[in-house]
């Protein structure tokens, strides 16, 4: 408290206070120095008895210290009023008139901001009415509450309270007020001062400085859209946004955090393994000067690979385009042919499937890649006139022949197809010759079908329409004759070729089945089979060439008496004659003509010993010596130029084989071999030079089938090698051989795995190997397979069976096909894998083109041989075999039934099984499966076929019983329609002629066949005496097209399997 004069001192006081000349000197304390009164200072200024400086500011308020104490504030206390608040911020700006908020008329800095006097909540420095009342809400809200933010707008919605010393303020009424500050909106929400606290992007407050991501670069730090979050300004979809579509550049243009992201090529992502367009190979996909990507394969990769575009079928450039340029000359690729050969310089070249091709579209006359017109040119400029399908014309059988081939059948055979007159079709040049079709065994009406639509009957005689595939036999008669420019042969005398008689049907080592008497004729030009009539059934001998007679020769052992006799063969019919030579009984080794002596000189193996044979030629004479003791099973020999023979004894465990020369006259020298003996069994020998034999070895001891040895004479030695190697043609046992020059031939013979040398095979000199030199000409001799006519292909199906081969049957398992309309038979290539088809039946649908086959035996028939169910399908199109599920409660496995398709399904029928004979029927259809009809006749061994006009099935012989009889599918009953002995038979072959309605059975227990013919009134049945050719298990169809019964091969119980095609034939009237 001032304790000296109030006020400001008096200016002249003041003046004087620094002038020594005022007044009287009075001593006046310093500044600090001890006063009552302001005089009693030099300064002027007593303040709490101590001079003060009135212009120093000594308490650091912010006032000097003569005006606080002017306007009544403690100069020593920056605080006067003691409320924390500096007395210099109180005061104001304008000294003269100090803050007075509270307007009472005291200043504030005298007043606390914060003391409360009258306890009413409300600081006395804000209360006017201190100790007076309490203070009202609009009082206390802009001073105890907080008005800052959105509250400085709103005060009036603030309401405090007071409850004793403690104010509420509550701010609930404020727009867009909230405690935690929860929105980033660039607002102070809570009305606390500041703005935004606690939102931070990256640790960084909101206004600060902050680094965008990726390119975006500087920016500052905002709120972001959502209001509950923070961004940087330069950040994408900010104030300053700054981010870039994403490019391939190693940057993160679009500012997400990520580089180069979402950049692919062709959808494989960036840095992984790619394969480029074209040829551009495997490579990574990566980033390209042109902030692109791509694969580095591609063009501006890092290991780009494209090259120069050529017409190559590739993408050379990588570009996604082929062969879309490329170089090349016309004059020198193109040959002008047809129109184009007239402008061949409007030729040019394109590229098609990477190959240069002529391009002829702007040669006038073009008709480009096919033919339009019918017109004798060649508008396509292919080098072919008119070859399209659509100038094509189908003849039976699905043949299709192009314009310029020939055309025609029946009565107009011989056609050639040309172009109709409208030049869009062709033509067959013999149409206009058909004519209605009559009975007169001629196809009228040029449809491929004989006679169709009248009643014929059956001729009585099976005739032979092929038979030119020998069965496989063992130890045949072989013979060549042949003759020469300068010595022709005579007429009568046998045509040149090799001559095959004979052998036994299955090897003596198995036990033979048979001897076969079948000849044949085989042609060095044609290099086929003829058949001729048959020889003798001899069980062993020879057939030599008698030159000097002009005729063929066989000596052999009569199976029947064992007699050795000999026959000649005449060359103009063929036919054997016995001569009347009386001979000794014995195995014959080998014959030979002694050209010299005019002999017929022969080797047999006698009862009592070796034989050596000389019979004259010219006069009958036999002269018959003993050259030795019996030789061994085995043992076999070839006829020597001189007239004499090469022997080859049987080698045993002892001793290899000797060889020896056996004179007419009985003398036997040993023939000196070079090196150690070979060990030859059931081979065959010839000398086809003085000096050289060809052997082939035959059996070892070890059961295995040699190989080919040859004999040469040099030093007084027979030098031996092998000169094939086991495993080859000529590896076989029980062979024929014979010999034209220095050239071997051989044909019949067993090899290793039981099966027989069915074609010619040769031996040229100095060959190493033997050479197949027949061709096929047919179907190998066969039985006990399946057979059908297809109406679509105009052609039968043989398919399956088997044939008897000296080791014992073994199945076949190709396929022939006969055209009827066109004759032309050969093996057709199919797909699939039908197995042994042996014993089944089979079945074909009315359109021809599906073939069915059911059941069978899965090897030859013999003891170990077992029914199977197997059902198949044969595609006549496609030549394509499938298998056909026939799922659960089919019918059971079987051979010896009958299948026929009935209209719309198959109707299965009998059997035997392992349990015995059969008496079920069942039905199939593509889309019901099997379905089970019932339990009728044992039935098994029969033949059966479906009557269409009838709408029954015909089953005809058979086992037990036999007869004919029908059985109806819509009343499922059956019919007896005729019984007989001739139809007691399981192995009877039929056939049924729908047109004629008639039945041709050619029954297993007769020579006789039987005819039975159905008429409006009922039947009749006829007798064909002696139509029954000795076969079983033949394959049998009827030819519709040319209206016969078709037999190919069988059994003959003399000769085993056989090859024969034969037919039986009908003619008009009944």
């Amino acid at each position: 408290m001032r304790t000296g004069s109030s006020g400001m001192l008096p200016v002249v006081a003041m003046a004087c206070l620094f002038v020594s000349s005022c007044g009287s000197h009075v001593e006046k304390a310093d500044i600090g120095g001890s006063c009552r009164e302001d005089s009693d200072c030099q300064s002027a200024l007593c303040f709490a008895d101590v001079c003060i400086d009135p212009l120093a500011d000594q308490d650091w308020d912010g006032l000097s210290a003569g005006d606080e104490v002017e306007i009544g504030l403690d100069p020593f206390h920056p605080d006067s009023d003691r409320d924390g608040i500096p007395d210099g911020l109180e005061v104001g700006p304008e000294l003269a008139t100090p803050a007075d908020y509270d307007g009472d008329g005291v200043i504030d800095a005298l007043e606390s901001a914060f003391s409360d006097s009258d306890g009413d909540c409300l600081p006395d420095q804000y209360d006017p009415l201190d100790a007076l009342g309490p203070a009202g809400s609009s009082q206390m809200v802009p001073v105890l509450c907080m008005t800052a933010g959105v509250c400085g707008a709103a005060m009036n919605t603030i309401v405090a309270t007071c409850d004793g010393s403690k104010v509420t303020c509550s701010y609930e009424g404020v727009p867009g007020w909230n405690a935690a500050e929860w929105m980033c909106d660039g607002k102070d929400n809570n009305c606390d001062g500041r703005t935004d606290e606690g939102f931070l992007h990256e640790g960084l407050s909101i206004g600060l400085p902050c680094l965008g991501a990726g390119s975006c670069g500087p920016g500052i730090v905002e709120c972001d859209d959502s209001g509950f979050s923070t961004r940087c300004s330069s950040n994408p979809g900010a104030s300053g946004d700054r981010s870039m579509p994403e490019v391939c550049d190693g940057l993160d243009n679009d500012c997400d955090g990520l580089t180069d992201n979402g950049m692919s090529w062709k959808g494989v992502p960036l840095g992984e393994r790619c394969d480029g367009e074209g040829e551009c190979g495997i490579g990574k996909v990566e980033c390209l000067a042109d902030r692109t990507a791509s694969c580095s394969t591609m063009k501006g990769g890092s290991h780009e690979q494209i090259q120069e575009e050529s017409c190559d079928n590739l993408d050379n450039d990588c570009d996604g385009r082929t062969d879309e340029t490329f170089f090349g000359n016309a004059s020198e690729l193109c040959v002008p042919r047809g129109v184009c050969a007239l402008f061949p310089n409007m030729i040019s070249l394109k590229c098609e499937q990477g190959i240069l091709k002529c391009d002829f579209s702007a040669v006038p006359g073009y008709s480009g890649s096919s033919e339009m017109f019918c017109d004798g040119q060649d508008d396509d400029c292919d080098g072919l006139v008119d070859e399209e399908l659509s100038f094509a014309v189908t003849e039976p059988g699905a043949v299709i022949r192009l314009p310029g081939q020939s055309c025609g059948s029946g009565a107009c055979a011989g056609g050639v197809v040309t172009c109709s007159p409208s030049s869009m079709s062709g033509m067959c040049s013999t149409t206009p010759l058909a004519a209605p079709e009559k009975c007169d065994g001629i196809d009228d009406d040029c449809d491929g079908y004989i006679d169709n639509g009248f009643a014929l009957s059956w001729k009585p005689a099976l005739e032979t329409i092929m038979d030119r595939e020998p069965q496989a036999l063992v130890s045949s008669r072989m013979a060549v004759v042949e003759y020469s420019l300068e010595d022709p042969p005579e007429p009568g005398e046998p045509p040149a070729g090799i001559y095959v008689c004979g052998g036994a049907v299955g090897s003596p080592e198995n036990g033979s089945s048979g001897i076969s008497r079948r000849c044949w004729l085989y042609s060095f030009d044609s290099h086929r089979f003829d058949r001729l009539p048959d020889g003798p059934e001899v069980d062993s001998g020879a057939m030599v060439h008698d030159r000097a007679g002009g005729s063929l020769l066989m000596v052999g052992r009569l199976f029947a008496s064992g007699e050795v006799a000999v026959f000649r063969m005449n060359g103009v019919d063929f036919g054997w004659s016995r001569l009347p030579w009386e001979l000794e009984s014995g195995e014959v080794l080998a014959a030979g003509v002694d050209p010299v002596e005019n002999t017929l000189n022969i080797l047999t193996n006698g009862d009592s010993g070796l034989l050596v044979s000389m019979v004259g030629l010219s006069d009958g004479s036999v002269l018959t010596v003993q050259a030795g003791e019996r030789v061994s099973a085995g043992s076999f020999a070839a006829g020597s130029p001189s007239g004499g023979f090469v022997l080859f004894h049987a080698c045993n465990e002892l001793a290899g084989t000797v060889v020896e020369h056996v004179s007419p006259d009985g003398q036997v020298n040993g023939l000196p071999l070079a090196g150690q003996s070979p060990c030859m069994s059931f081979g065959a020998a010839v000398m086809p030079i003085p000096g050289r034999i060809v052997a082939i070895e035959g059996r070892a001891l070890d059961g295995s089938v040699q190989a080919t040895r040859e004999f040469l004479l040099g030093d007084d030695l027979w030098h031996h090698e092998r000169i094939t190697v086991p495993g080859g043609q000529g590896s076989v046992m029980h062979p024929a051989m014979a010999s034209s020059g220095d050239t071997v031939y051989a044909f019949s013979g067993e090899y290793g795995d039981g099966g027989a040398l069915r074609r010619v095979i040769r031996l040229d000199r100095e060959s190493t190997e033997w050479l197949v030199d027949s061709f096929v000409s047919g179907p190998s001799p066969r039985a006990g397979g399946v057979a059908f006519v297809s109406r679509l292909t105009a052609a039968a199906y043989f398919i399956g069976g088997y044939s008897d081969e000296p080791g014992g049957p073994q199945p076949v398992q190709d396929v022939w096909k006969i055209d009827l309309v066109n004759p032309r038979i050969g093996q057709i290539a199919v797909s699939g894998e039908p197995g042994a088809v042996i014993g089944a039946a089979a079945a074909i649908n009315d359109s021809g083109q599906t073939a069915y086959i059911f059941g069978g035996l899965d090897s030859p028939p013999g003891p170990d041989s077992r029914p199977v169910s197997r059902f198949l399908r044969f595609n006549c199109i496609q030549s394509r075999f499938d298998s056909i599920q026939s799922g659960e409660g089919g019918p059971t496995a079987r051979y010896g039934h009958s299948l026929v398709w009935a209209g719309d399904r198959l109707l299965l029928y009998g059997g035997l099984n392992d349990t015995g004979f059969l008496s079920d029927l069942w039905s199939w259809a593509p889309d019901e499966g099997w379905i089970f009809i019932g339990y009728f006749e044992l039935s098994y061994g029969h033949q059966a076929f479906w009557d269409n006009p009838g709408k029954r099935m015909l089953v005809v012989g058979g086992r037990p019983g036999g007869g004919l009889r029908a059985y109806y599918p819509a009343t499922s009953t059956w019919k007896s329609l005729l019984s007989g002995v001739l139809f007691d038979s399981y192995e009877g072959h039929g056939w049924f002629d729908e047109q004629s309605g008639s039945v041709l059975y050619l029954s297993s227990t007769s020579s006789d066949a039987v005819v039975v013919t159905f008429l409006e009134d009922g039947l009749v049945d006829q007798v064909i005496p002696g139509l029954q050719p000795d076969l079983i298990d033949a394959f049998v169809v009827y030819d519709p097209f040319g209206r016969r019964a078709m037999m190919l091969g069988g059994r003959d119980p003399s000769n085993g399997t056989v090859g024969t095609v034969s037919q039986i034939d009908q003619s008009c009237g009944r």
